[in-house]
């Protein structure tokens, strides 16, 4: 552990395609700005991606705002539709709210051994369990999106493995915080995967879905 993390998440914005129609700033001013001609930018640094920065892309009036994961792009219209996703019956959406419950329950474990520093054992219950039980989201929606793009999330599950794993090692002679430090890792790695489960993967899930379910109709 100590690595980067491993999804890598960008922003881009084609100013060719901007019309200077302001939504973005209107929907996520965090992250999005315009300059003197009314085109929009990022602000620097620019705000992590996040329900607001999905509502943005998808109303630009020009798809001119995606977001690049790893070596994959996603564009707006591939996310558009993902509220209608979540009207769904398909038992995706299910799976995806349980995660969304998991996401709240870690979420305080996490905050607890962040500002007592104690006992960080109910967070690796929780991220254990958490871990097994997405294996049939991610499952399906392999099925739904750019395998490339699932395979970024794969490998970034793959790190809080890594993490838990050192937490459940003995504790090195000589290192007596070595288990501190495997902590903090561990809590760092999951607030990384929860936020863009919930901001990237999860409305994408959902507007393939969505999309999918109307091409059958």
């Amino acid at each position: 552990m100590g690595e980067e993390l491993i999804v890598k998440v960008e922003i881009t914005i084609d100013r060719e395609r901007c019309i200077g129609s302001g939504q973005c700033v209107h929907l996520a001013p965090q992250t999005f700005d315009q300059d003197d001609r009314a085109l929009a930018f990022l602000k620097a640094p620019p705000g992590e991606p996040d329900e607001r920065t999905l509502r943005a892309i998808t109303g630009c009036p020009m798809a001119a705002i995606a977001l690049k994961v790893g070596d994959t792009t996603v564009s707006a219209d591939e996310l558009r539709n993902w509220v209608t996703g979540l009207r769904s019956d398909d038992p995706l959406v299910e799976l995806i709210g349980w995660s969304s419950e998991s996401h709240h329950e870690l979420r305080e474990a996490m905050a607890a051994v962040a500002t007592t520093g104690g006992d960080p054992s109910t967070m690796v219950e929780l991220a254990q369990a958490h871990l097994a039980e997405e294996d049939g989201a991610y499952s399906t929606i392999t099925e739904l999106v750019d395998a490339a793009l699932v395979e970024a999330f794969e490998a970034d599950r793959r790190q809080i493995v890594q993490a838990l794993d050192a937490l459940g090692q003995p504790e090195p002679e000589g290192d007596p915080k070595r288990h501190d430090r495997s902590a903090i890792e561990l809590a760092a790695a999951l607030e990384e995967h929860i936020r863009l489960e919930e901001a990237v993967l999860f409305p994408l899930a959902l507007a393939a879905l969505a999309d999918r379910e109307a091409s059958r109709c």
